[in-house]
This record gives C-alpha cells, structure tokens and sequence, in this order.
C-alpha cells in the first residue's frame, strides 16, 4: 500500500504472511509520483529481507484496478493497445482516479514485462443490474 503519493510523509507498507503470521513493514520515504511507488513496490517484493520474489520476471499475472469502465468493459479484460485507447476515452467518467489508474497499467508494463496484465474494473457491478435498479 502505498500512501500519500507526491505529498509529504509518503508511506509504503508492506505486509507479509508467514506461517499466520502477519508481518508489516511501514517505510516512510518520499514518493514523489506513481512511478516511484510501484519501483518502491517491486524493492520490497524483491528485498533479500523481506521480500516474496527474487524477481520481477517471476509476476506471471498483474491486475489493474480501474475505477471506470463505462459500457466499455462488463468484465475483466485483459489489457492490449485498444484497451488502454478505450480507457483513456473514459478519463472524464472518473479524473481523480482513471488517469492514476492508467499510469499504473503502463508501470506495471514497464516492470513486469513477461507478466498478462488484466484490468478489472469497479464498474463491473453495475453492469450486472436489472434495469429497473438503475432507472429508478
């Protein structure tokens, strides 16, 4: 989890279970953009200490939330150039949080790059109603 991003006292916490038991280890860095936080994701992940792998190259499979969808996407896609054309189209629908989620897609393609990426997306729910729910 990282928090604060681009904001003073930026704060990364990372958790990890062992034998059930929870282990946190709360850093206190300066994070000054999305970028930083997802290669200060990727140390801790790989930390000869602490972390889970011992390489990016072992990610198989990255899930992109996306806050979203619009009538775009029912469900979970798994992410290709249309894709990421289509959820740039969907900026207005969420601006605090789409362009923040689309940053993170291209991260993730840049450090996992033999991993599938999918994006899931928060709207999913919604496309699932009964028309009824939704007019009234």
């Amino acid at each position: 989890m990282v928090d604060r991003i681009g904001l003073e006292n930026s704060s990364i916490t990372h958790k990890i279970y062992c034998e059930g038991v929870e282990r946190r280890i709360i850093k206190n860095i300066q994070i000054l953009d999305h970028e930083a936080g997802l290669y200060a994701i990727t140390q801790l992940l790989t930390d000869e200490n602490t972390g889970v792998i011992d390489d990016p190259e072992e990610i198989e499979l990255v899930g992109n939330r996306v806050v979203h969808g619009g009538e775009s996407f029912a469900s979970t896609t798994e992410i290709a150039k249309a894709v990421k054309e289509e959820i740039k189209k969907l900026f207005d629908l969420a601006p605090l949080h789409n362009p923040a989620n689309f940053l993170g897609i291209e991260m993730t393609e840049k450090i996992f790059t033999t991993a599938r990426k999918i994006a899931v997306f928060d709207t999913d729910f919604h496309q699932t109603m009964p028309e009824q729910a939704f007019l009234t």
